[in-house]
């Protein structure tokens, strides 16, 4: 008998450790035509900042199309027309900055965008993509065509670089840019990329400003300046964008853009909780709530748009401009919509129905009403409280003038986390979000309890983190004289950013029936002499973070199940899953010319995986790992776009501590909360380095 159980435990390990690591592989191959395709729709990302690349694929297709002659060959004639009458107009002009904040810009991008869905085959929206690769504004053609790649279905699975490789300087100091210019007269482009590379570390170039290592909130930059953090910043947005609707390009019929409201709040939640826990651990005091009558966090940045335009940075002294004093009142006024429509347990429509905030779809009603997108129930009415607030901050000089306007890190999705501002107005729409979950009702015993399973035992692993270093090619961020030329050197920058060694949470878990159970991991920082239940009801929405969510299939009798901090759901390893674009590139080149298939890892969507353990300290911090188990039964798959399929089992994201408990909840027997310490090796100097001997205010 004994023997049999072992061997029960053993199967139960073997196939939770399989299914764990068979979760995170995702081969793609690709046949001798998608090769092809594949091939098209990179190079169109290469060198985006420069039209006049004659030896590139792209050249002779955009050189010789003439949109005009073919309009039989979009399914929306109207749409082109409008974009030709904008492109006549010089609307779309190459020597404009372009942020999607901008209401007159985002017509015009979307025009474009139009266009480029609407192309009734491949070819066509190959050809019309390379017109437009050379002779529009390279920043509204990247928003445009990276989503209508996302969005067609003849390309919705297409690979494409990462942005920080695409447009380096949205990421990378200036200065490591002029050395990588440097560096590029220096050595020549007539070497193997393969095996030679040149390499510039960030602290070589003395990138850190006087002002950005002595304002206390760039102590957290390793964390907001994360290049993996800010792209999935800018993959959470771009691929569902503010400007679409659910029911606009039929997409209802190809994926599920109903539960955007509830994902804009799940997403904000983690990076917020994320944010706090960064602060926790460098001792920083909490966030202050933005205050209109005082001076603002500083913003110092050496970053420039790919024109060269330097990101404008704003001093600890930045007062409120008297020209946006005006928009104060339509704040107000939005706040107390917002407020009365949460109290009032209604939101109002366009039609002026009263449509209840606390049914199912209250959630994700909400959140598409902060964000203010085109699922809104009432945009006129709500406004956009997410993009009002970035707008206050805009480069307000140079508004007015469509030729000179430049934007401000905040109306820039790739740059906006950056920005210590970022936090405060995020914090404010995350406080309207607190606002509803303190008014839904409490979970009862029957919606959180799992008849038949009691968690016996979480053993979990102290964790250590440290810096590492991170080197990405930077080549786009050049000129060269062609795509051939371009693609024969490899110029790196080495980065250091914040990570974890590999961790594991072993479960034992008893089962009367064969069950099939989602499991949830939490992480929240309470120590010894603390009450578990009083801060998580205080703190529920700050310093509680979800980490991972899984499922498994448990077997009658004891099951053992090993989950590895690798595997985490909603993460990227951007080291491990995403090779350069030099190296994919080449692989692609390859299968094209010997017309071969193509088997590759594609890249992961997510958040960074290096960030999701808080730095910790020198001397431990200590943690309550929480995990739940609860049945799964998978309701209907929802697909969100770019990050993939996602089985809904009829549970809110971030359940259930997503909304005020019941001091009960960690004394059930699918509950189990454990200790764990989050340790820092403090011996790497990062990009703007900790270990310099400036004074910090307000650290406690």
């Amino acid at each position: 008998m004994l023997i049999m159980m072992l061997m029960k435990v053993s199967l139960v390990l073997a196939l939770s450790i399989f299914c764990s690591i068979q979760g995170n592989i995702h081969k793609r191959i690709l046949d001798k035509d998608s090769v092809q395709k594949q091939l098209k729709i990179y190079e169109l990302f290469l060198y985006i900042n420069q039209d006049s690349l004659i030896d590139a694929a792209y050249y002779e297709a955009g050189k010789n199309y003439d949109i005009i002659k073919n309009m039989n060959n979009y399914g929306n004639v109207t749409v082109v027309e409008d974009f030709l009458d904008r492109y006549e107009q010089g609307l779309l002009r190459p020597d404009m900055l372009y942020s999607a904040y901008n209401e007159a810009q985002l017509d015009n991008m979307l025009a474009l965008y139009n266009v480029l869905y609407y192309a009734k085959d491949f070819s066509t929206f190959y050809k019309t993509a390379s017109w437009a690769r050379l002779h529009v504004n390279n920043l509204m053609f990247f928003d445009a065509l990276l989503t209508a790649i996302i969005y067609r279905r003849d390309t919705k699975y297409s690979t494409f670089p990462m942005p920080y490789e695409i447009y380096p300087k949205l990421f990378f100091d200036s200065k490591i840019i002029q050395d990588a210019q440097r560096k590029q007269i220096a050595t020549g482009t007539n070497h193997d990329i393969n095996k030679n590379f040149v390499l510039i570390h960030s602290n070589d170039t003395d990138a850190c400003s006087l002002e950005k290592k002595s304002n206390s909130e760039y102590k957290l930059s390793y964390y907001f300046e994360d290049i993996g953090l800010n792209t999935f910043y800018f993959y959470f947005r771009i691929s569902n964008p503010f400007w679409m609707s659910a029911n606009s390009y039929n997409l209802s019929k190809i994926v599920d853009l109903k539960i955007r409201g509830e994902y804009f709040f799940f997403v904000n939640q983690k990076l917020m909780a994320h944010y706090h826990l960064e602060r926790l651990s460098n001792r920083m005091s909490e966030l202050k709530q933005l205050n209109w009558n005082t001076n603002f966090p500083g913003f110092y940045s050496n970053l420039s748009f790919p024109n060269g335009v330097p990101l404008p940075q704003r001093n600890e002294s930045f007062p409120l401009p008297m020209s946006k004093m005006s928009n104060l009142q339509k704040i107000s006024e939005i706040e107390s919509r917002l407020t009365e429509a949460i109290d009032s347990g209604y939101f109002v429509d366009k039609g002026g129905n009263k449509i209840s905030i606390f049914d199912h779809d209250g959630i994700t009603n909400l959140g598409t009403i902060l964000e203010g997108n085109k699922d809104s129930l009432n945009l006129e009415y709500y406004g956009s409280y997410d993009q009002l607030l970035r707008n206050m901050f805009d480069h307000i000089s140079v508004k007015s003038d469509k030729v000179s306007y430049v934007p401000s890190a905040l109306q820039f999705f790739v740059t906006s986390m950056r920005d210590p501002l970022f936090y405060r107005i995020t914090d404010m729409v995350m406080k309207m979000f607190w606002r509803f979950k303190e008014r839904q009702p409490l979970y009862r015993y029957e919606d959180l309890s799992y008849a038949g399973v009691h968690i016996k035992s979480v053993d979990a692993d102290s964790i250590l983190t440290y810096f590492e270093p991170f080197d990405v090619t930077i080549n786009n961020a050049l000129y060269v004289r062609s795509l051939k030329d371009g693609l024969s050197f490899n110029i790196k920058t080495r980065n250091y950013r914040l990570n974890h060694q590999p961790w594991n949470i072993t479960l034992t878990v008893n089962s009367n029936k064969h069950t099939r159970a989602s499991i949830r991991v939490f992480l929240c920082p309470v120590d010894e002499n603390q009450d578990l239940y009083a801060f998580v009801r205080k703190n529920y929405m700050k310093y509680v973070v979800q980490i991972d969510k899984w499922t498994e299939r448990l077997q009658p009798g004891t099951n053992i199940i090993v989950r590895n901090s690798r595997n985490a759901m909603f993460t990227q390893n951007f080291k491990e899953s995403a090779e350069s674009y030099l190296e994919f590139y080449k692989k692609l080149h390859k299968a094209g010319e010997k017309k071969k298939t193509l088997v590759f890892d594609p890249p992961h969507y997510g958040f960074p995986n290096n960030l999701v353990i808080p730095k910790g300290r020198p001397e431990g911090i200590r943690y309550k790992v929480i995990v739940f188990l609860h049945s799964f039964e998978a309701l209907r798959t929802h697909e969100i776009p770019l990050f993939g399929e996602h089985a809904y089992d009829g549970k809110a994201l971030g359940f259930p501590l997503d909304r005020p408990v019941e001091p009960w909840i960690f004394d059930l027997p699918n509950a189990f909360v454990t200790d764990t310490m989050i340790y820092h090796k403090d011996d790497t100097v990062t990009n703007c380095s900790p270990k310099m001997n400036f004074k910090f205010e307000n650290d406690i």
